[in-house]
């Protein structure tokens, strides 16, 4: 609020690009783990009979880390009393968050209504971005270059190096990874 009182444009784009490129780094990898192994993380954490809803934290995961990375900028945008293009996107990503689910919660039980939560709020992240962007002057390119790019090694080599030791080592479960960690 107070780079926007003082009309310093250029401190409110370095805090969101960095801000959200912090976030991003810290919550990514850990989201990751958790959609490969949601099966042994669900297992471990309230019982084995709740195992076969693992897609569903994978579905869900992916959820997070789509609002993740646009978080940052409808909270300022909301911080600096800019509230027309907040409430638009939200209203819009909540009735087609309704939309799907009503329409496919019939034969997806809570899997539809986690789908129409992730599919609303992959369309509405993206013009969260667009949002945000447009008002702290930031061009998309430089948006995804400072904040998603540099990600992308990490991500990569924490989903392949997973991948690997489950497959090498036949985890599956969180005891054994945690032992193998260890």
């Amino acid at each position: 609020s107070e780079f926007y009182a003082r009309d310093n444009r250029q401190a409110l784009r370095h805090l969101l690009l960095r801000s959200t490129k912090y976030s991003s780094a810290i919550i990514i990898p850990a989201l990751l783990l958790l959609m490969i192994f949601p099966r042994a993380i669900l297992e471990t954490w309230v019982g084995p009979e709740f195992g076969r809803l693992s897609w569903l934290v994978q579905l869900y995961s992916a959820h997070i880390i789509i609002t993740m990375l646009v978080g940052i900028s409808s909270t300022m945008l909301v911080g600096i009393n800019q509230l027309g293009p907040v409430l638009k996107i939200s209203l819009w990503a909540a009735a087609l968050n309704l939309m799907i689910s009503l329409l496919t919660v019939k034969w997806l039980g809570i899997g539809g209504l986690i789908l129409g939560t992730v599919l609303a709020y992959l369309i509405s992240s993206a013009m969260y971005v667009v949002a945000g962007n447009r008002f702290f002057g930031i061009a998309h390119r430089t948006f995804f270059a400072v904040t998603i790019r540099p990600l992308l090694p990490a991500a990569l080599v924490t989903v392949i190096v997973t991948a690997l030791i489950r497959a090498i080592f036949q985890i599956q479960n969180l005891p054994d990874l945690l032992g193998l960690m260890l």
